[in-house]
């Protein structure tokens, strides 16, 4: 149990943890919390950052032997606001607006030691809802209607861990593959059809591998490639609109690094990496329209490709004023060339968004 000042709020906490017979263990946590706006420094209300949550998680575990075990993971988040500003940054112009929130996930994660290596399993169903109702502000915008917005996602996450020996490098191995499929909706009660906010449905699928090379000297080295399928389908067909897509979208993407740390010296360290990655457009990016003036979807955006390198020192020393005492310090220096960076475009008649030629980070 606890409590705030600057919120004028407090919270509350339980939790539970036993073993049932030699095989189980099962652990239990809940949480309430609420909290009236925050104030700055000025003493004055910082609009948006009043809030009340419940939350809750339940684990269980259950071990097969000293080397299998099955973990099953529930985990609920609940905000049920009034009158609560739109804006959660704070926004003038916005007004208020009652707003629910639900987020569960369930999870069930089997890890296991077997002669090829340490296997992990990880399959996660997550599910988002919000509502939204008695929008104080006068505009017509579908923004302000009474509305729904949800987001359900599956995914499944296989990945193997493995010592091997190539030659005289000592070298981890971790390789595997994550599939996941997440669908959302959105929907207002007199405009049905939310455009900045299309439906749809986001299909991923990935292999990845990576080596962590000991050559013994001090060097280590880690490669890795990571090649991912995209898949993503639109939603519903809003018939009133003419700048609406239907177009299935694909694209593969492969995104290969290395990177390296040097031990210099028993207090001195260099690290460093090179890598090129590839994002593929998300559903916002593809689908949002904007028929008011004539913005379209933009079904034909390449994916971001960004080319990227890290250099860094460490230096880490023990007793430097004193025998207790210690001092670690990091310079780091990252440049990053971005192809194909995508943005918004609000110029009417054109997609709504668009890639930009080159930028730099």
């Amino acid at each position: 149990m606890g409590g705030e000042t600057k919120g004028e709020g407090g919270n509350v906490a339980l939790r539970y943890a036993t073993q049932v017979g030699d095989d189980w263990q099962v652990f239990a946590n809940l949480n309430y919390r609420e909290a009236a706006n925050y104030v700055d420094g000025d003493g004055n209300a910082i609009e948006g950052s009043a809030f009340d949550a419940t939350s809750g998680l339940v684990s269980a575990t259950y071990s097969f032997d000293g080397n299998r075990s099955l973990r099953f993971i529930y985990e609920a988040w609940d905000s049920d606001l009034d009158n609560t500003s739109y804006s959660q940054t704070g926004s003038d112009g916005f007004g208020n607006v009652d707003r629910h929130t639900r987020d569960q996930t369930f999870s069930a994660i089997y890890a296991s030691a077997e002669e090829f290596g340490d296997l992990e399993m990880t399959l996660t169903y997550s599910d988002t809802d919000i509502t939204q109702e008695n929008a104080t502000s006068p505009s017509p915008s579908v923004l302000f209607e009474d509305s729904t917005y949800g987001y359900d996602t599956l995914s499944l996450d296989a990945r193997v861990s493995t010592d091997v020996t190539w030659g005289n490098i000592d070298t981890t191995l971790i390789y595997g593959t994550t599939i996941s499929r997440q669908s959302r909706v959105a929907e207002a009660e007199t405009s049905t059809f939310i455009d900045f906010h299309p439906e749809g449905t986001a299909t991923r699928i990935a292999a990845f591998a990576q080596a962590e090379m000991d050559f013994g000297n001090g060097l280590t080295s880690v490669p890795g490639l990571r090649l991912e399928y995209a898949i993503n389908e639109p939603g519903a067909d809003d018939a009133a609109a003419t700048a609406d897509s239907r177009e299935t979208v694909e694209i593969l993407s492969v995104s290969p690094k290395v990177a390296f740390t040097y031990d210099i010296s028993d207090e001195w360290g260099m690290f460093g990496s090179l890598s090129q990655t590839e994002r593929a457009p998300n559903l916002d990016e593809l689908y949002s329209n904007d028929d008011s003036d004539g913005e379209t979807a933009a079904t034909d955006l390449l994916p971001e490709t960004a080319r990227s390198v890290e250099l860094g020192f460490t230096y880490s020393r023990a007793g430097l004023l004193n025998g207790n005492d210690g001092f670690d310090a990091h310079v780091t220096a990252h440049y990053s060339y971005v192809e194909n960076l995508i943005e918004h475009d609000s110029t009417g008649g054109t997609p709504n968004n668009r890639n930009i030629a080159e930028a730099e980070i």
